[in-house]
Protein backbone atom coordinates (compact mmCIF):
# COMPACT_ATOMS: atom_id res chain seq x y z
CA UNK A 1 0.00 0.00 0.00
CA UNK A 2 1.60 3.52 -1.36
CA UNK A 3 1.66 6.37 1.26
CA UNK A 4 -0.64 7.95 -0.30
CA UNK A 5 -3.50 5.57 0.12
CA UNK A 6 -2.15 4.78 3.88
CA UNK A 7 -2.77 8.45 4.55
CA UNK A 8 -6.38 7.97 2.62
CA UNK A 9 -7.40 5.21 5.12
CA UNK A 10 -6.27 6.53 7.84
CA UNK A 11 -8.21 10.01 7.38
CA UNK A 12 -11.42 7.85 6.36
CA UNK A 13 -10.99 5.84 10.03
CA UNK A 14 -10.82 9.18 11.91
CA UNK A 15 -13.87 10.57 10.38
CA UNK A 16 -15.79 8.01 10.87
CA UNK A 17 -14.79 7.78 14.87
CA UNK A 18 -15.74 11.03 14.44
CA UNK A 19 -19.16 11.04 13.08
CA UNK A 20 -21.50 11.40 16.16
CA UNK A 21 -19.95 15.06 17.06
CA UNK A 22 -17.43 17.83 15.76
CA UNK A 23 -14.81 18.92 17.53
CA UNK A 24 -14.23 21.08 20.39
CA UNK A 25 -14.65 24.47 19.35
CA UNK A 26 -12.63 26.87 21.80
CA UNK A 27 -13.61 30.17 20.11
CA UNK A 28 -17.48 29.35 21.40
CA UNK A 29 -16.70 28.41 25.06
CA UNK A 30 -14.45 31.18 25.13
CA UNK A 31 -17.68 33.66 24.62
CA UNK A 32 -19.46 31.97 27.61
CA UNK A 33 -21.38 34.12 29.93
CA UNK A 34 -22.97 32.71 33.35
CA UNK A 35 -26.43 33.63 34.59
CA UNK A 36 -25.77 36.28 37.50
CA UNK A 37 -27.18 34.61 40.76
CA UNK A 38 -29.87 37.42 40.86
CA UNK A 39 -31.76 36.40 37.34
CA UNK A 40 -31.43 32.40 38.11
CA UNK A 41 -34.83 30.82 37.95
CA UNK A 42 -36.41 27.66 38.50
CA UNK A 43 -35.11 24.23 37.36
CA UNK A 44 -36.20 22.32 34.51
CA UNK A 45 -36.28 19.14 34.15
CA UNK A 46 -36.13 17.25 30.39
CA UNK A 47 -39.33 15.51 29.20
CA UNK A 48 -38.44 12.72 27.45
CA UNK A 49 -35.23 10.66 27.92
CA UNK A 50 -32.15 11.45 25.32
CA UNK A 51 -29.94 9.53 23.80
CA UNK A 52 -26.70 10.50 22.22
CA UNK A 53 -24.33 8.62 20.31
CA UNK A 54 -20.86 10.16 20.94
CA UNK A 55 -17.70 8.46 19.45
CA UNK A 56 -16.68 6.47 22.25
CA UNK A 57 -19.71 5.75 23.65
CA UNK A 58 -23.94 6.62 24.24
CA UNK A 59 -24.90 9.43 26.60
CA UNK A 60 -28.17 9.02 28.60
CA UNK A 61 -29.97 11.46 29.85
CA UNK A 62 -32.87 10.59 31.74
CA UNK A 63 -36.57 11.72 31.36
CA UNK A 64 -37.78 13.75 34.81
CA UNK A 65 -33.52 15.01 35.15
CA UNK A 66 -33.45 18.48 36.64
CA UNK A 67 -31.27 20.80 34.71
CA UNK A 68 -30.44 24.45 35.81
CA UNK A 69 -29.65 27.07 33.43
CA UNK A 70 -26.52 29.07 34.21
CA UNK A 71 -24.99 30.53 31.07
CA UNK A 72 -24.82 30.82 27.48
CA UNK A 73 -22.62 30.70 24.57
CA UNK A 74 -23.41 31.98 21.33
CA UNK A 75 -24.65 28.75 20.31
CA UNK A 76 -27.39 28.03 22.81
CA UNK A 77 -28.17 27.78 27.07
CA UNK A 78 -25.91 26.09 28.79
CA UNK A 79 -27.25 24.13 31.56
CA UNK A 80 -26.32 22.07 34.51
CA UNK A 81 -27.66 19.02 36.16
CA UNK A 82 -29.28 19.81 39.82
CA UNK A 83 -29.51 15.99 40.72
CA UNK A 84 -26.29 14.77 40.24
CA UNK A 85 -23.15 15.44 38.43
CA UNK A 86 -23.11 14.94 34.46
CA UNK A 87 -19.70 14.32 32.31
CA UNK A 88 -18.41 12.36 29.01
CA UNK A 89 -16.48 9.82 28.86
CA UNK A 90 -13.58 9.50 26.53
CA UNK A 91 -11.06 11.69 28.37
CA UNK A 92 -13.08 14.96 28.90
CA UNK A 93 -11.97 16.54 32.22
CA UNK A 94 -14.76 17.59 34.96
CA UNK A 95 -18.65 17.81 34.54
CA UNK A 96 -20.09 18.23 31.00
CA UNK A 97 -22.50 20.74 30.49
CA UNK A 98 -25.67 20.15 27.55
CA UNK A 99 -25.84 23.31 25.59
CA UNK A 100 -29.69 23.38 24.39
CA UNK A 101 -31.52 25.77 21.55
CA UNK A 102 -35.07 25.74 20.80
CA UNK A 103 -35.64 22.48 22.50
CA UNK A 104 -33.10 20.90 20.91
CA UNK A 105 -29.48 19.31 22.72
CA UNK A 106 -27.03 20.73 19.96
CA UNK A 107 -23.92 20.08 22.03
CA UNK A 108 -21.88 19.92 25.36
CA UNK A 109 -20.43 23.08 27.07
CA UNK A 110 -17.00 21.32 28.56
CA UNK A 111 -15.49 23.86 31.69
CA UNK A 112 -12.55 21.81 31.79
CA UNK A 113 -11.51 21.70 28.73
CA UNK A 114 -12.35 25.01 27.97
CA UNK A 115 -14.67 24.08 24.82
CA UNK A 116 -17.68 23.48 23.08
CA UNK A 117 -18.24 19.62 21.72
CA UNK A 118 -21.08 20.16 18.91
CA UNK A 119 -23.16 17.01 17.93
CA UNK A 120 -22.94 16.61 14.21
CA UNK A 121 -27.04 16.18 14.61
CA UNK A 122 -29.19 17.83 17.03
CA UNK A 123 -30.73 15.48 19.32
CA UNK A 124 -34.95 16.37 20.84
CA UNK A 125 -34.43 17.65 24.07
CA UNK A 126 -38.01 19.60 25.12
CA UNK A 127 -37.71 21.30 28.93
CA UNK A 128 -40.64 21.86 30.84
CA UNK A 129 -40.68 23.72 34.24
CA UNK A 130 -43.08 23.45 37.04
CA UNK A 131 -42.95 20.19 37.90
Amino acid sequence: MTLHARTLVVAIGLSALLAGCGGLDTRAAANYVSVPASELRRPVSLVDPVQVQLPKGIINLPAGSRWQKIGAIPRGDVYRRVDDMFSLEGGYRGEAFPVILAGQLIGFYLPGEKGYLSLSKPVRAPLQTGF
